[in-house]
């Protein structure tokens, strides 16, 4: 967090030579007493850097589009297209970099993001995204939803977010160009299936129904059928609805939302199909549904349930605050970083001195922008024979260290 924000505050070159290199020339030392979490930091800085950085040319990429666009919700590529226009500006991609490979590591930032591990931090998980399945006007809901007392848009939402949770387990047909085993999706490594009944962790099948004891699924359905005071089984009611999903049943309704796969000693299994995904930011005068207990943000509210995961809390209303008012961390990073590219090496004492020298001179020049150096050197003199020429000078204190490290055989 303090090393995005003195990062942020750097000035950048914006007329010498350093204005077309990452970062635009910026330079940032970070020191640590441990040589390993040293080299540990120096990965760990770069990709957190590059996720804060991707989801922030998202949200700029979607914001855009609502602009252009009104009130017409986005696709996957039209998300894609504006936010690799945004990256572009933003001199993320070097020039040598053609267009098929910025618009497949654009492709990948967002299905990363549609699918995100890290839902607490994404897009959708701190209220400045929102996802749909398309619909058209004519559709009904399933009947079976509506014979329970649900309203047609209460139907339509809790069918939403049941699938939601296949979404956000990396059931997804991916977009042209983009690898479902990337590592990128670690750790939901594709590509990632759904069948009605029985997971298949060895073959990466999920299921729709428990397959023993309660999933998200079954547990949310239950407590929305308590909140109706109907008794009617979650499981038989998912079994039905599983029914109704069903793409090979023809013609036009919400089974469309699914593709079709057959896979070897599997059978027939399924993913949502991402071209049927709509996204749309949310915006100061738009409205969301915050949990009161787990603090969860979520689009759709069916009774006040929340759809977390043996979460008793009730849905609130909520809206975004003004920019000036901005608490939430993340959120103000989406809402405001300078998608600023960083290249970050380690610079500790495990290099030789020809590759430190390498790495000093890049850094000097402005082509890497941190250095994570530890405080410690590695002198390639014996303790013993350090002991003798020094110890007479150091304090009490220090001299009792040398002599412990001595006595473990450290150099």
């Amino acid at each position: 967090m303090l090393g995005t924000a003195l990062y942020q505050a750097l000035p950048g070159d914006t007329t010498g030579d350093a204005a077309e290199l990452p970062g635009q020339g910026r330079k940032l030392l970070f020191f640590s007493d441990s040589r390993q979490t040293a080299a540990y930091f120096a990965p760990f800085l770069e990709d957190t850097h590059q996720r804060l950085m991707q989801r922030r040319l998202i949200t700029l990429g979607l914001r855009r589009w609502a602009r252009d666009e009104d009130d017409e919700p986005a696709t996957v590529e039209d998300v894609v297209d504006r936010t690799l226009r945004e990256a572009k500006a933003a001199q993320v991609f070097d020039e040598d970099t053609s267009r098929s490979t910025r618009k497949a590591a654009v492709s990948l930032w967002v299905m990363q993001e549609l699918v995100s591990y890290d839902d607490r931090q994404s897009l959708e998980g701190v209220g400045l995204l929102r996802v749909e399945l398309a619909r058209r006007p004519r559709w009904q809901p399933p009947a079976r939803l509506t014979a329970l007392g649900l309203t047609p848009r209460e139907s339509w939402d809790l069918l939403h977010e049941l699938l939601r949770t296949l979404r956000s387990q990396g059931a997804v047909e991916m977009p042209e160009g983009v690898d479902p085993a990337d590592e990128a999706f670690a750790p939901r490594r594709g590509p990632i299936h759904v069948r009605g009944k029985g997971s298949d962790k060895g073959k990466k099948v999920l299921s729709w129904q428990p397959t023993g004891g309660t999933n998200r699924r079954a547990d949310y359905l239950g407590r929305v059928l308590r909140e109706l005071g109907v008794q009617v089984s979650p499981i038989e009611l998912l079994e039905g609805l599983w029914r109704d999903l069903d793409p090979a049943r023809g013609g036009d309704g919400p089974h469309t939302w699914f593709t079709a796969h057959t896979l070897p000693r599997i059978g027939v299994v399924r993913r949502l199909d991402h071209r049927k995904l709509r996204l749309r930011p949310v915006l100061e005068p738009d409205e969301l549904f915050r949990c009161d207990r787990c603090r969860r943000f979520t689009a759709v509210s069916v009774r006040g349930v929340c759809p977390t995961l043996r979460c008793d809390g009730r849905l609130r209303r909520w809206r975004p605050p003004a920019p000036e008012r901005e608490r939430d961390h993340h959120r103000a990073l989406y809402l405001s970083m300078s998608p600023v590219p960083m290249t970050v090496r380690e610079h500790t004492a495990q290099w030789t001195s020809e590759k430190a020298a390498e790495i000093q001179g890049e850094f000097v020049r402005g082509e890497v922008n941190v250095l994570s150096c530890s405080t410690t050197f590695e002198l390639g003199v014996d303790v013993g024979e350090l002991r003798a020429v020094v110890l007479r000078n150091m304090p009490p204190t220090t001299a009792n260290y040398v002599q412990r490290a001595g006595r473990a055989g450290r150099r």
